[in-house]
């Protein structure tokens, strides 16, 4: 029978005459289906409605479900591909007639495979010959959410939109599938989701000339350093930085990059800069610009209740969730963090469990900043932020000039160390924020 009825969608008769199901042939030693999905996809679950004949799931057919493995591969042959799923029932175990498997593999092909080889002898509980008798087999991935959505790049020579039209076969400037921006200072290109997405990674194909990238390639030069924000707003400051390029030389930097960015957010933003006053590495150019020949967002598709990844439940101290991410809007009074994960302090918190060195990022009332030393004053139990040098960071300093108690969170990135130097001091909270003592104790926090 058809192997794809099993990719139908129809899956209300799972009898072997109702037209809906797949059914290999008898007396086979091995029995392999497989789906080609057209592209190599981020798979995340499968799904397997297996042939009933609409009765009382007993011992017939279970005996010839048993056993099967799920293989994802890049070819047809299953032997090149991963297996992220083996039945290993024994003839006490029950097998469903619905297998919801999480499969979180990158591949082409979905194989299903089962075998009864003679020469290893028959298994209690499973029949003497392979069958693959399939009414539906429902393979869910996460999808390019920013294929075909509103793009925009600054200083632009090509349009922004190839960057997320699909078309990443020829790598060239002039062929007519990547865009371009002049050389300047900065460069910024977004594309716009048009709701907020729960992310999962971003890849990035860079423009390379249809040549290899490296020392040899010029292009390689006005690559390096580039960044990458989520944020809800066009503004990267509005944002979080969810990747930033400290490490890629021009022998070492990639054609295509893979991000892993878990968050929330409407819009991602590639950027990059050549700011004057400010010493980059050698390898660096004098200017950037944008080069990108596609733009990938893999993230929750709709219904987002199919994924496990984009099923998660907010936490009790949120007050407003995004639907099924486990991110919050809007925390209750007193909770704080993309899962309202930092809560109140008890009454037994003083000034002094404020001076911990656990932190996860900045200060509630300061938005986003990006500075080499950016500045969190205290100031009649408020907090400002503000900047001396116009350069990046992954250093923050908190100077305390009140004796309060604060909490330090939502900056852009976690803060993965903080270090409190001295104690508290013992100063009136309406102290002046302005004032530049140099005596002040400080929180230092990297990223």
């Amino acid at each position: 029978m058809h192997s794809g009825r099993a990719v139908d969608g129809r899956k209300t008769d799972l009898s072997a005459y109702g037209g809906q199901c797949f059914i290999s042939n008898v007396e086979r030693s091995y029995a392999l289906w497989r789906v080609d999905l057209s592209n190599i996809r981020s798979i995340e679950r499968i799904v397997i409605f297996y042939r009933t004949d609409n009765l009382k799931w007993g011992d017939y057919y279970p005996s010839r479900f048993k056993g099967f493995s799920l293989i994802i591969s890049n070819t047809t042959n299953h032997r090149d591909g991963v297996t992220c799923y083996k039945d290993v029932s024994d003839a006490k175990t029950s097998i469903p007639p619905v297998m919801d498997i999480m499969c979180s593999v990158v591949g082409r092909y979905v194989i299903y495979y089962n075998e009864r080889i003679p020469e290893y002898g028959s298994r209690p509980g499973y029949s003497p010959e392979a069958f693959a008798e399939l009414c539906e087999v429902e393979v869910y991935d996460l999808e390019n959410v920013a294929f075909l959505k509103p793009t925009w790049m600054s200083n632009s020579m090509i349009w922004s939109d190839k960057a997320v039209d699909g078309k990443y076969t020829n790598l060239h400037w002039n062929g007519g599938q990547c865009t371009m921006s002049s050389l300047s200072q900065t460069a910024t290109l977004w594309v716009n989701l048009e709701m907020d997405v729960a992310i999962d990674h971003v890849v990035i194909y860079f423009r390379t000339d249809n040549g290899p990238l490296g020392s040899n390639n010029e292009i390689t030069a006005q690559l390096l350093g580039f960044f990458l924000y989520i944020s809800n707003t066009t503004s990267r400051y509005d944002g979080v930085m969810c990747f930033r390029d400290t490490n890629f030389t021009r022998d070492t930097i990639p054609a295509v990059v893979n991000i892993s960015c878990p968050y929330v957010g409407r819009y991602v933003i590639f950027y990059n800069e050549r700011l004057p006053g400010v010493t980059y590495p050698s390898e660096y150019s004098q200017y950037t610009y944008s080069a990108l020949c596609e733009l990938q967002v893999y993230g929750c598709p709709s219904p987002v209740e199919n994924l496990p990844l984009c099923s998660r439940p907010c936490s009790g101290n949120c007050e407003e969730c995004y639907p099924d991410s486990g991110a919050c809007k809007k925390c209750k009074p007193g909770f704080q963090g993309l899962g309202c994960e930092i809560g109140k302090k008890s009454s037994s918190s003083s000034s002094s469990s404020s001076s911990s060195s656990s932190c996860t990022a900045c200060i509630d009332t300061v938005k986003r900043y990006e500075f080499t030393d950016a500045h969190v004053r205290a100031s009649k139990r408020k907090f400002t932020a503000y900047n001396e040098e116009n350069t990046k960071v992954f250093r923050i300093r908190i100077t305390v000039l009140s004796k309060i108690d604060f909490t330090i969170s939502n900056l852009i990135l976690p803060l993965r160390d903080c270090l409190f130097k001295n104690k508290l001091p013992t100063v009136d909270a309406d102290a002046d924020a302005d004032d530049d003592d140099d005596d002040d104790d400080d929180f230092f926090c990297s990223t």
